[in-house]
Protein backbone atom coordinates (compact mmCIF):
# COMPACT_ATOMS: atom_id res chain seq x y z
CA UNK A 1 0.00 0.00 0.00
CA UNK A 2 3.00 2.68 0.76
CA UNK A 3 4.19 1.97 -2.77
CA UNK A 4 0.52 2.34 -4.03
CA UNK A 5 0.92 5.96 -2.27
CA UNK A 6 4.27 7.18 -2.74
CA UNK A 7 4.38 10.38 -4.68
CA UNK A 8 7.32 9.70 -7.04
CA UNK A 9 6.59 6.06 -7.64
CA UNK A 10 3.11 5.15 -7.46
CA UNK A 11 1.76 4.90 -11.14
CA UNK A 12 -1.89 6.69 -9.50
CA UNK A 13 0.20 9.81 -9.86
CA UNK A 14 -0.09 10.01 -13.72
CA UNK A 15 -2.40 8.18 -14.16
CA UNK A 16 -4.59 10.50 -12.01
CA UNK A 17 -3.08 13.22 -13.52
CA UNK A 18 -4.10 12.07 -17.15
CA UNK A 19 -7.97 11.44 -15.74
CA UNK A 20 -8.18 14.64 -13.91
CA UNK A 21 -6.68 16.83 -17.43
CA UNK A 22 -9.78 14.87 -19.06
CA UNK A 23 -12.32 15.54 -17.25
CA UNK A 24 -11.61 18.94 -17.40
CA UNK A 25 -11.68 18.74 -20.91
CA UNK A 26 -14.89 17.22 -20.78
CA UNK A 27 -16.11 20.19 -18.80
CA UNK A 28 -15.05 22.82 -21.07
CA UNK A 29 -16.47 20.36 -23.93
CA UNK A 30 -20.10 20.70 -22.05
CA UNK A 31 -20.08 24.28 -21.87
CA UNK A 32 -18.88 25.04 -25.27
CA UNK A 33 -22.34 22.43 -26.53
CA UNK A 34 -24.44 23.81 -24.09
CA UNK A 35 -23.41 27.46 -25.44
CA UNK A 36 -24.90 27.11 -28.67
CA UNK A 37 -28.30 26.72 -26.76
CA UNK A 38 -28.33 30.41 -25.27
CA UNK A 39 -27.93 33.82 -26.02
CA UNK A 40 -27.73 36.79 -24.11
CA UNK A 41 -26.72 37.33 -20.62
CA UNK A 42 -26.71 33.35 -19.87
CA UNK A 43 -24.30 33.29 -23.22
CA UNK A 44 -21.88 35.40 -21.40
CA UNK A 45 -21.61 33.25 -18.53
CA UNK A 46 -21.33 29.93 -20.59
CA UNK A 47 -18.18 31.44 -22.48
CA UNK A 48 -16.45 32.25 -18.83
CA UNK A 49 -17.33 29.25 -17.43
CA UNK A 50 -16.56 27.39 -20.77
CA UNK A 51 -12.76 29.27 -20.97
CA UNK A 52 -12.20 28.31 -17.08
CA UNK A 53 -12.29 24.83 -18.41
CA UNK A 54 -10.25 25.34 -21.06
CA UNK A 55 -7.44 26.82 -18.82
CA UNK A 56 -8.39 24.21 -16.35
CA UNK A 57 -7.58 21.42 -18.51
CA UNK A 58 -4.56 23.18 -19.66
CA UNK A 59 -2.77 23.72 -16.21
CA UNK A 60 -4.06 19.77 -15.47
CA UNK A 61 -2.27 18.98 -18.63
CA UNK A 62 1.25 21.13 -17.46
CA UNK A 63 0.66 19.75 -13.72
CA UNK A 64 1.67 15.97 -15.73
CA UNK A 65 5.04 17.68 -17.09
CA UNK A 66 5.71 18.64 -13.10
CA UNK A 67 8.66 21.10 -13.53
CA UNK A 68 8.67 20.91 -17.22
CA UNK A 69 13.11 20.23 -17.77
CA UNK A 70 12.42 18.38 -20.52
CA UNK A 71 10.93 21.82 -22.39
CA UNK A 72 14.23 24.07 -21.25
CA UNK A 73 12.24 25.28 -17.85
CA UNK A 74 14.09 24.36 -14.49
CA UNK A 75 12.90 24.11 -10.94
CA UNK A 76 13.44 27.85 -10.51
CA UNK A 77 11.73 28.95 -13.63
CA UNK A 78 9.20 25.78 -13.64
CA UNK A 79 6.19 24.84 -15.81
CA UNK A 80 4.19 24.45 -12.33
CA UNK A 81 4.60 28.86 -12.73
CA UNK A 82 2.18 28.88 -15.24
CA UNK A 83 0.13 25.74 -13.84
CA UNK A 84 -0.03 28.34 -10.83
CA UNK A 85 -1.13 31.16 -12.92
CA UNK A 86 -4.10 29.23 -14.57
CA UNK A 87 -5.33 28.58 -11.49
CA UNK A 88 -5.41 32.40 -10.78
CA UNK A 89 -7.48 33.16 -14.09
CA UNK A 90 -9.64 29.99 -13.18
CA UNK A 91 -10.55 31.30 -9.77
CA UNK A 92 -11.25 34.79 -11.06
CA UNK A 93 -13.40 33.19 -14.00
CA UNK A 94 -15.31 31.57 -11.55
CA UNK A 95 -16.11 34.70 -8.79
CA UNK A 96 -17.06 36.73 -12.21
CA UNK A 97 -19.53 34.04 -12.94
CA UNK A 98 -20.60 33.96 -9.83
CA UNK A 99 -21.18 37.42 -9.17
CA UNK A 100 -23.18 37.55 -12.57
CA UNK A 101 -25.49 35.07 -10.85
CA UNK A 102 -25.57 36.59 -7.47
CA UNK A 103 -26.11 39.99 -9.00
CA UNK A 104 -29.03 39.03 -10.87
CA UNK A 105 -27.61 39.89 -14.19
CA UNK A 106 -28.51 36.26 -15.43
CA UNK A 107 -32.00 36.17 -15.61
CA UNK A 108 -33.53 33.56 -12.89
CA UNK A 109 -34.30 30.45 -14.88
CA UNK A 110 -36.43 28.67 -12.27
CA UNK A 111 -40.25 28.28 -12.72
Amino acid sequence: MNDLLNYDTSWLNPALKFVIAGLFIFVAYVYFRTRSIYRGDLYRVLTVLFSMGVIAAIAAILRYFDHGTQFGFTSTFSLKWFQSLGYVIQAILFAVAAWWFAKGIVPDLRD
